[in-house]
C-alpha cells in the first residue's frame, strides 16, 4: 500500500472553535440534554463506558453508526450472545436503532448495563447499581407477571450456559483460532486508498455500504464471542483467587499475572516501532504490516499509520528503560511456576484457568491486528465518497444511513440540508466538551456533574493499577500525540491523556509514567506499560483536565494512586 506524505487528518469529531458556538452555550445545552435523557430512560439506567475506552473524545457520527448496528438485534454482538447459548435479542421484535445496547451520553460512547443483563436471561427482577462497581440488585419494582413466569426459563437457561462454558471453553476457543484463519485468507487483498479514485461512484457507494454490513454483521462476531467468553474465565479465575486471597489482592494479583504473562501482538508491535524509529529503512517494512493501525484507530475519522507515512515516526532519541520499575532487574518467576508454588489443593485448576484465560487474551489481540484492516478500508471509502460529495472531512459527521439517502438522493437541496445539520451537531458537540463522566455513569450522577463542581481529591488521587513500579515527575498533559513535540519533555515527564491507543505508542518511549482517565487491564495503555517498564494508572477521572503540565507528582502503579506534591 503507498505512503502519503501528510496525513489526511479528519476535522471530525473535532470542531473547529471559531466556527461553532461559544463555551457559555454549554451549560443551557447540557440542562437541555440531561432533562432530555431523564425523560427517554425514566430508570435510570447504569451505563458502561469501559468497552470502548480508547474511543478518546467522541467517535464521529459516522463510526458510531457503524459500531451501534453492531450491537443492534440480529448483527454481531446478538449472535455472539446467542452462539453461546444466551437469550439475545429473543424478546426483540425489531432491528430498530433503539434496541442497540449502544448510545450516546452527551456525545461519548456508553453500553446501556440494564439492556445488557435482560440479553442474557431475559426479564429478570434484577437492576444494575454503579455503586462501587456495578453489579446486579434484586428490584421488587421490577417483579411483574411476566418476570414470574420467565423464571424458571431465566434459571434453567443459567445452568445450561454455565455448564456450556465451564466444559466447552477449550472448543469455543478452538473455533475462534480457525475462523480467525479463515478471516485473515478471506481478506488477504486489499484495496490502496489512491486507486479508488478510478471507481465510478455507483461501485465505491455499493462497495462500502456492502463492507460496512460485513463489518457490524458478520467481522465482529468471533472477536465478540472472544470477549464473552475471557470475561467469563477473567471472572471464574478471580472468584478462585478471592476464595485464597481475598478480593482486593485477587484482583493486584490477576494483573499481575497479565503483565507478567501475556505475549501479545501489541506488544510486538510496540517493538517493532521502536526499532524503526532508530532506523528509516524499516519503515516501510513497519507500515506493510502495521500501517492499518494508527492514533485514534477505533474512530474512522482518524488517518491510520500507512497514510501518514514517515511522519508516524519518531527520531530515535527515546529514553528506554532506566530506573523506571523498581523490579525490572530482578528476576521474575513464570505465572504458571508462582502457581505451581502455591500451597493450595486448587493449585491445578487455577493453573488450567489461567492457561485458557492467557490463550484467549493473546487470541483477543491477533483478532484486532485482522479485523482494523477491512475497517481502514472502510475508511478510505468514506473519505473518497466524501471527497466525491463535496463534503470532504465532513462526511464523519454523518450516519451511515444518510450516506446511504445522499447516494440516492445527492441533489444541492439534500446536501444543503445536511451540512446544515453538520453544523448543529458541531455546535452541540462543542458544548459537550465542557463535561466529562466517568466509566460507569447515571442519569442522576450525569445531573450531578452538570450542575455541580468537580470533586477533586486532597493531595492524592485514587484509581486503577496498570503497570507496576513507583516514579517521581513532571506533568506532560497531552490531547493530540501529534500536536506535540516529545524531545522536548522533560527528563521525568509523565504522561497525561483521556485515553491512549496504538497511535501514542511514541510517546511511551520519552514518558517515565502514563495515567489516564479511561483504560482497563488489557486497554493498550496497560500492554504497552507493562512492556515497556512504565508505571502507569487508570481511571484518573478527568486527568487531563485535573492535573496541569508542569505539576509534580508521585506515581504509584503499584496501588493505584497518584500523590500531588505538596
Amino acid at each position: 500500500m503507498g505512503a502519503r506524505s501528510k496525513p489526511r487528518r479528519s476535522s471530525a469529531p473535532s470542531a473547529s472553535r471559531n466556527s461553532v458556538a461559544q463555551p457559555f452555550h454549554a451549560g443551557e445545552i447540557g440542562r437541555g440534554r440531561a432533562l432530555r435523557l431523564k425523560k427517554m430512560y425514566p430508570d435510570n439506567p447504569v451505563w458502561d463506558g469501559q468497552t470502548f475506552s480508547e474511543w478518546t473524545g467522541f467517535p464521529s457520527y459516522f463510526t458510531f453508526s457503524l459500531w451501534r448496528n453492531a450491537f443492534s438485534p440480529r448483527n454481531a454482538f446478538g449472535n455472539a450472545l446467542r452462539t453461546l447459548g444466551y437469550r439475545s435479542f429473543a424478546d426483540v421484535s425489531s432491528d430498530s436503532r433503539k434496541d442497540s445496547l449502544l448510545e450516546r451520553v452527551f456525545g461519548r460512547a456508553y453500553v446501556n448495563l440494564e439492556k445488557l443483563s435482560t440479553l442474557y436471561f431475559g426479564p429478570i427482577p434484577f437492576t444494575m447499581v454503579a455503586k462501587p462497581r456495578p453489579h446486579p440488585k434484586f428490584s421488587l419494582r421490577k417483579m411483574s407477571l411476566r418476570v414470574f413466569l420467565n423464571a424458571p426459563f431465566a434459571i434453567l437457561n443459567m445452568l445450561m450456559v454455565g455448564w456450556s462454558l465451564s466444559t466447552r471453553r477449550s472448543a469455543w476457543l478452538t473455533r475462534c483460532r480457525l475462523e480467525l484463519n479463515d478471516f485473515r485468507n478471506s481478506n488477504s487483498s486489499a484495496v490502496e486508498a489512491g486507486s479508488l479514485r478510478n471507481w465510478e461512484t455507483p461501485k465505491l457507494a455499493e462497495t462500502l455500504f456492502a463492507e460496512c454490513e460485513k463489518f457490524f454483521r458478520s467481522t465482529l462476531h468471533w472477536p465478540l464471542v472472544l470477549i464473552v467468553l475471557s470475561e467469563s474465565s477473567m471472572q471464574t479465575l478471580t472468584s478462585i483467587l478471592t476464595t485464597l486471597v481475598g478480593k482486593n489482592d485477587a484482583e493486584k494479583m490477576l494483573r499481575r499475572w497479565m503483565g507478567l504473562g501475556l505475549q501479545t501482538v501489541t506488544a510486538e508491535m510496540t517493538r517493532k516501532y521502536q526499532e524503526s524509529c532508530g532506523d528509516p529503512l524499516k519503515h516501510p517494512f513497519f507500515l506493510a504490516q502495521y500501517g492499518h493501525r494508527g492514533p485514534g484507530e477505533l474512530d474512522l475519522a482518524n488517518p491510520r499509520w500507512m497514510e501518514m507515512g514517515d511522519t508516524a515516526f519518531l527520531g530515535s532519541g527515546a529514553r528506554i528503560g532506566g530506573d523506571r520499575k523498581q523490579n525490572s532487574s530482578a528476576p521474575h518467576q513464570t505465572v504458571e511456576e508462582e502457581i505451581a508454588s502455591l500451597s493450595t489443593f486448587k493449585r491445578d485448576i487455577l493453573l488450567h484457568e489461567w492457561k485458557l484465560l492467557k490463550a484467549m487474551l493473546e487470541l483477543r489481540e491477533h483478532w484486532k491486528m485482522e479485523l482494523l484492516k477491512p475497517y481502514a478500508q472502510i475508511r478510505f471509502m468514506v473519505e473518497e465518497f466524501g471527497e466525491r460529495l463535496g463534503l470532504k472531512r465532513d462526511v464523519h459527521w454523518l450516519r451511515l444511513s444518510e450516506l446511504q439517502e445522499l447516494a440516492r438522493d445527492s441533489s444541492a437541496e439534500k446536501l444543503s440540508l445536511l451540512r446544515a445539520r453538520i453544523e448543529e451537531r458541531k455546535v452541540r458537540f462543542e458544548a459537550f466538551r465542557q463535561f466529562s463522566f466517568p466509566q460507569f455513569v447515571t442519569i442522576s450522577e450525569v445531573e450531578s456533574i452538570i450542575h455541580g463542581e468537580l470533586e477533586v481529591g486532597q493531595g492524592h488521587l485514587d484509581g486503577q493499577a496498570l503497570s507496576p513500579g513507583i516514579v517521581f515527575g513532571e506533568v506532560v498533559v497531552v490531547e493530540d500525540p501529534h500536536a506535540v513535540n516529545p524531545a522536548a519533555w522533560p527528563e521525568n515527564a509523565i504522561l497525561v491523556a483521556e485515553a491512549t491507543d496504538s497511535g501514542w505508542t511514541p510517546l511511551f518511549s520519552h514518558a517515565r509514567g502514563v495515567i489516564v482517565d479511561k483504560g482497563g487491564v488489557l486497554s493498550h495503555c496497560a500492554i504497552v506499560a507493562r512492556e515497556m517498564s512504565i508505571p502507569a494508572v487508570s481511571g484518573i477521572r478527568q486527568c487531563h483536565r485535573v492535573l496541569k503540565t508542569g505539576a509534580k507528582i508521585w506515581l504509584d502503579g503499584n496501588n493505584g494512586r497518584v500523590s500531588l506534591e505538596s
